[in-house]
């Protein structure tokens, strides 16, 4: 009788635990695939750099990076896959789409 109720209730346990990350749109790919860093760097049309613009990913996970005097930006680790990007300056914002974990994200603006 009491291994029964033990039973039943690591299986309780169980079922909890799989709710809760099910809700939270945990997905088995997040748990599986290694992160990876991502840079970039964001530069206007004419090649000059965009100082402290704010870059966002979202995707497979969201992130936020700042740009330096170079206009390059760093995320110590994100997850691999599609993100939509966008970079905010003020109130101009530019979007893009690129697959972080192949190579550095370079973006062009068009201000």
């Amino acid at each position: 009788m009491l291994f029964r109720k033990l039973r039943f209730l690591r299986l309780c346990l169980l079922a909890g635990a799989f709710l809760v990350l099910f809700s939270l749109g945990v997905t088995r790919e997040a748990f599986t695939q290694a992160e990876v860093p991502v840079s970039g760097r964001v530069k206007g049309l004419q090649g000059d750099p965009k100082q402290f613009v704010s870059v966002s990913l979202e995707g497979p996970g969201r992130y936020v990076a700042m740009t330096n005097a170079e206009g390059i930006f760093t995320i110590q680790s994100a997850i691999p896959g599609k993100y939509t990007v966008h970079v905010r300056q003020g109130d101009r914002v530019a979007v893009f789409t690129c697959d972080v974990g192949s190579s550095p994200v370079d973006l062009v603006v068009n201000w």
